[in-house]
């Protein structure tokens, strides 16, 4: 397993905090506390990166580049939303594709679920974004179509439709033109202005500090969130299915692919390796301990590989 790297969390730590209580105040440090620290480096990168890039030259200069204030607020969203470095669809197949047998379409449905960035960036409008500032968006926004009707667009349509202008940037050098050129270049935006995209007219009734809020407040929710109580669901063989319903086995030894805290609650699915199906038997218990190490943590990986690990379990 590739060790993390928490660099944000080691080094820089002092130094970020008193940015965030700058953006959100005093009250998010109840929540970083009680974030993991794969969490917390996360939270402390994207701070650093959008304090400096846009809050702080927001509270000090009128004539900053709306543009650059756009990608990036959006990219702050994109990397707040990403779970893991992004790999392409052949590495994924290669490397991480369990069932390489199943119809291309759903396999790149699949990749898409783990990696696809358009999918993550709107999830971010679905559901990490006030309702008000929802209805607000959609109320104030809009497109033409071919014969020059006003539609209305859906929050999903807008997220969309911002990902996609911030991807013709970055990726193809391309900033959306708009329809009113007439104010100096640093004061330009098409947010609150008819502007064109892919040959349709479009109007989003917003303006640039009203998505930097938008993003302010859905990062501070999308950290709480982080940590209400998570259901872990897991499969588990018969075996050791009986031993953990019968008090014996208190524990689990687990590959660490994914994230769990305590006080989340642990479900274990019992999953029959003859017939591979689960049996429909399932225990739940609640996660009261969690120790996360490498194999070389503590200098013996070459030990380990050869002798294997033992478990060792106290009475109660």
């Amino acid at each position: 397993m590739e060790k993390e790297n928490l660099y944000y969390l080691k080094y820089e730590e002092n130094r970020i905090i008193p940015l965030a209580r700058e953006i959100w105040g005093d009250k998010i440090l109840d929540t970083y506390n009680k974030l993991t620290d794969k969490s917390k480096d996360k939270f402390l990168r994207i701070t650093f990166f959008y304090y400096w890039r846009c809050y702080k030259i927001r509270q000090k200069v009128n004539d900053l580049d709306e543009g650059m204030m756009f990608i990036v607020i959006t990219s702050s969203i994109e990397a707040l939303m990403s779970k893991k470095k992004h790999k392409s669809f052949l590495d994924w197949l290669d490397l991480e594709c369990e069932d390489k047998t199943l119809p291309v379409k759903e396999l790149l449905g699949k990749h898409g679920e783990e990696y696809g960035a358009t999918r993550k960036f709107i999830k971010f409008w679905n559901n990490y974004v006030e309702d008000k500032d929802k209805k607000d968006l959609e109320e104030n926004s809009y497109y033409f179509d071919s014969e020059y009707k006003k539609c209305k667009l859906s929050i999903g349509d807008i997220a969309k439709l911002l990902y996609n202008l911030r991807s013709d940037f970055v990726h193809d050098a391309n900033y959306v033109p708009i329809a009113n050129d007439r104010e100096p270049a640093a004061n330009r935006t098409f947010l609150g202005s008819y502007f064109e995209y892919e040959r349709v007219y479009y109007f989003l009734g917003t303006t640039m500090d009203n998505l930097a809020s938008i993003f302010e407040k859905g990062f501070e929710k999308y950290f709480k969130k982080e940590i209400e109580v998570k259901i872990v669901r897991k499969k588990i063989w018969p075996e050791y299915f009986e031993k953990v319903k019968s008090g014996k086995k208190r524990f689990e030894l687990r590959v660490a692919d994914f994230d769990v805290k305590e006080g989340d609650v642990l479900i274990l699915e019992e999953w029959d390796p003859e017939t591979k199906e689960y049996t429909g038997r399932r225990i739940e218990k609640k996660v009261d301990f969690v120790l996360k190490f490498e194999l070389d943590d503590f200098g013996q990986k070459k030990d380990i590989e050869e002798k294997g690990l033992v478990v060792i379990q106290f009475e109660k």
